[in-house]
């Protein structure tokens, strides 16, 4: 009885073992600024490092939420789809805040892979557009 609670122990141990030697994948998130104003487009870019290959859990791969409200923005409903995501692949997306205008505030993109790394990015108002304002100006320019 004692041997078997022993030889037990000592397979638990060592699938441990075996599972806490597998490192994940580290995924790189990062968008093109921190900062954006309403109307402006989010340019989002998932990059793995490695050591291992990684997969997308789902289609779409981002999930957007405003940190604020709990909403989530976009990729709430995501297709169960498993895509390979190998060492060195870099996938990119861009979301449109003013298409279906975003709120003002604090976002978090998510990838939708094993390993689930987060960013976030902050939403301002739009820059107005009013003939004594600076956006008017910049609009001049454009």
């Amino acid at each position: 009885m004692q041997t078997s609670t022993r030889i037990s122990t000592v397979l638990l141990v060592l699938l441990l073992l075996g599972t806490a030697g597998t490192a994940l994948a580290e995924i790189i998130l990062t968008t093109d600024k921190p900062i954006y104003a309403v109307g402006e487009i989010v340019h989002i870019t998932a990059y793995n490092a490695g050591p291992n290959d990684e997969e997308f859990i789902s289609y779409p791969y981002f999930v957007i939420f405003n940190e604020d409200t709990g909403e989530c923005v976009t990729g709430c409903v995501g297709l169960p789809v498993v895509t390979p995501f190998p060492v060195g692949e870099t996938v990119s997306t861009s979301w449109d805040t003013g298409f279906f205008p975003d709120v003002p505030g604090n976002y978090t993109v998510v990838v939708a892979a094993t390993n689930g790394t987060s960013i976030s990015y902050i939403l301002t108002d739009a820059v107005s557009v009013e003939l004594n304002s600076w956006g008017s100006l910049k609009a001049l320019f454009r």
